[in-house]
């Protein structure tokens, strides 16, 4: 699977008093529940927690990290990609993971032939490089390499 995290920011440390939040999950709706979870556990490689009939909880299994909960009842993301721009804020939501290796990245999106909403991009502004995917309901996810 992808190597990826939603993290902390390194220069920006959590703290056990909550003075600086921290995201403890992160839930989302899905129209097509299986095929959300192969995605979520072959693709991004995430190690299943907890399941049910209605929910899958997914985790990095590193402490401290954020879990990933698939719920039932949501929609297929249907979209013109060509109304918004950048494509991904079309989306009504949109993830985003930090990984250290975007080549390693591109060669699973190759190997998977996965969708892009945005081919590998290389941010000025900012200094990161990143591609833009999307899951099993057509959500996306940007995959992000910092300097």
């Amino acid at each position: 699977g992808i190597k990826w995290a939603i993290a902390q920011i390194p220069s920006h440390p959590m703290r056990h008093d909550l003075s600086r939040p921290h995201i403890g999950h992160v839930a989302i709706k899905t129209a097509d529940f299986k095929a959300q979870q192969d995605f979520y556990e072959r693709i991004l490689g995430l190690e299943l927690l907890d399941s049910g009939q209605d929910h899958a909880i997914y985790t990095q299994n590193k402490p401290n990290h954020p879990f990933i909960i698939l719920l039932t009842g949501g929609e297929v993301v249907h979209y013109d990609p060509d109304s918004v721009r950048p494509p991904e804020r079309a989306h009504p939501f949109f993830l985003s993971l930090m990984t250290p290796e975007l080549s390693t990245v591109l060669e699973t999106i190759n190997q998977q032939g996965l969708a892009l909403l945005r081919s590998v991009t290389h941010h000025a502004d900012w200094g990161g490089t990143d591609v833009v995917i999307k899951d099993a309901d057509g959500n996306a996810i940007q995959i992000v390499q910092y300097p």
